[in-house]
Formats: structure tokens, C-alpha cells, sequence
């Protein structure tokens, strides 16, 4: 198995976890995130993305997330760290973001 199935297999896998763990009844709540690349509107980004969140049945968090990069091959993200500390603290599910290139750019990284 390749590097990117193997970890597709996982979010496959605990985005499932993730939804099941959730009490039945109760809506999946999500915050949004985007990497804004020079020339990306974040504030439309957001919102479809929260267009994508509510055709599933899912809840939007009012609270958003937007990195724009500075710069360089790994740029900071303290945004992402932001909204991913909302989620394990229980204020949301997870966080919805366009992609892959959203998220921290190595393979083990992204596993973890």
C-alpha cells in the first residue's frame, strides 16, 4: 500500500469513528479552516465550506479559522493549531477544511 492510500484508509477510518462517536440525535457541529494562498478569498472559502457542512446536516461553529502563509516550504499555522485545539477540547467535532495541502505537509505529521 502506498503512503497516500494508507493514510486516505485512515481519515477514511477515523472520520468514521469520529461520526459514530457522536450521540445519536445531536448534530455534527464543525468549524472551518483555510490556508489562504495570495489571491484566495477566505471569506468566500469559508463559506462554501459552510455551504458543504450544512447539505451534509452538519452544524457551523461561528468561529473560523484562516492562515495566510507567510512564506517558505512549511509555513505556520496557528490558526489550524487553533481550531484543532477547539476540536479536542469537545467545542467541535472537527474541523472542515478544501484539502490535503490544508493540512501539515508531511506524511507523519498528517497522520498524527
Amino acid at each position: 500500500m502506498t503512503a497516500d492510500a494508507r493514510l486516505s484508509a485512515l481519515r477514511r477510518s477515523v472520520f468514521s469513528d469520529a461520526v459514530a462517536a457522536v450521540k445519536p440525535g445531536r448534530p455534527i457541529k464543525v468549524t472551518t479552516y483555510v490556508l489562504a494562498a495570495p489571491g484566495v478569498d477566505a471569506d468566500a472559502t469559508h463559506s462554501l465550506l459552510a455551504e458543504h457542512a450544512r447539505s451534509r446536516g452538519w452544524v457551523v461553529h461561528r468561529e473560523h479559522f484562516t492562515d495566510e502563509p507567510a512564506g517558505g516550504p512549511l509555513p505556520l499555522r496557528p490558526q489550524f493549531n487553533i481550531a484543532c485545539r477547539r476540536a479536542g477540547a469537545g467545542f467541535v467535532d472537527g474541523v472542515l477544511t478544501t484539502g490535503r495541502g490544508a493540512m501539515p505537509a508531511t506524511d507523519e505529521a498528517y497522520e498524527a
